[in-house]
């Protein structure tokens, strides 16, 4: 489950809204803090009673970028390993994103993430998951990018 949601939230990009201040950011929207090129830092797992679990983009994966456009549209440049060759492969592709009530919705799959952090230079997405169809959140994903 953990590889499906790692590749739908890479594949989404590539993403309750709380703002972290430095001075660069103070003034600029959402919108203008996305716009630019990021890369994957970590991603967090949570699943209800399992332990944590943090992944590191390994050589192949730290070449992949995501970049959001001005005119809101984004363009994935996906590295990933390929288990059967073992070869490091790529996948481009893009679509169009909105923000909206501090969530990134990106509207070729319908995926919202939250945008818990984002500064002129980090970003923070959350996808949250009801996997059993409980109404209850019971698996997050949370990923941090750089510029």
């Amino acid at each position: 489950m953990k590889k499906s949601f790692s590749l739908l939230l890479v594949g989404a990009l590539s993403l309750n809204f709380f703002s972290c201040k430095d001075d660069d950011d103070s003034g600029k929207s959402l919108d203008e803090k996305i716009v630019g090129v990021w890369k994957l830092e970590k991603t967090l797992y949570q699943e209800i009673g399992e332990a944590d679990e943090v992944e590191y983009p390994d050589d192949c994966e730290k070449k992949s970028t995501t970049t959001f456009n001005k005119d809101k549209t984004y363009k994935n440049d996906e590295y990933y390993n390929d288990n059967n060759s073992n070869q490091c492969m790529n996948d481009v592709y893009g679509g169009v994103y909105k923000i909206e009530n501090g969530n990134l919705h990106v509207l070729d799959d319908e995926t919202i993430f939250k945008i818990q952090e984002i500064t002129s230079n980090k970003m923070v997405l959350v996808l949250e998951e009801d996997t059993n169809s409980d109404g209850k959140i019971d698996y997050k994903v949370i990923a941090t990018f750089i510029k």
